[in-house]
């Protein structure tokens, strides 16, 4: 039995998601190993945690096949694997962004990550308005009303907090993203 192209984009692409989930997964490693020296700011967990979330759920529910294989060939596929890149590439950004860079065991301040999270905010809104037009431009009957709203709603939580300096509305974003990521992984599969 031999692999057809279809399962080489597959396998590329989670390992995208895998390099994703691992930034995540080796940041909380890195907060655990140096908790003495870092002063803890709650909304990262939130954020990272939700943006755990998507990562897990859109390398579950993975891509369709027939995404691949009704557009045809040459260019057509070549487009179809970089609009499927974009989502797991966003991911791994946002994942490194969140890293905590502790060096030589000096004390680090989590909220000192404003910069990173607001950058994070701008790759989000941008993905995923680009996950929504796309949908919109497919008329992905598998998308349901629902994963449209998540998306408006993200991209409206996200340009509020790339605008917004007051601390408690960051805190709200962070537990709203998290609520929205666990309702998209429960109820929103067919993505």
């Amino acid at each position: 039995m031999t692999m057809d192209y279809i399962e080489y984009v597959q396998i590329f692409i989670s390992l995208v998601y895998g390099l994703a989930f691992t930034r995540i997964i080796i940041s909380y490693a890195v907060i655990i190993r140096n908790y003495n020296s870092i002063n803890f700011y709650w909304p990262y967990f939130p954020i990272s945690l939700g943006l755990l979330i998507f990562v897990i759920n859109d390398f579950w529910t993975g891509f369709g096949r027939n995404q691949f294989l009704a557009i045809g060939g040459g260019l057509d596929q070549k487009m179809a694997f970089v609009a499927a890149l974009v989502t797991p590439i966003s991911y791994t950004i946002v994942a490194e962004l969140l890293y905590p860079k502790i060096k030589n065991g000096r004390f680090f301040d989590m909220s000192d990550m404003i910069i990173a999270r607001r950058t994070g905010y701008v790759i989000t809104v941008i993905t995923t308005s680009f996950n929504f037009i796309k949908s919109l431009m497919a008329a992905d009957i598998s998308a349901s009303l629902f994963a449209e709203i998540i998306r408006v709603t993200l991209i409206a939580i996200f340009i509020v907090g790339i605008f917004s300096k007051n601390e408690l509305t960051q805190k709200f974003i962070a537990v709203l993203f998290f609520l929205m990521a666990v309702a998209w992984f429960l109820f929103e599969n067919r993505i």
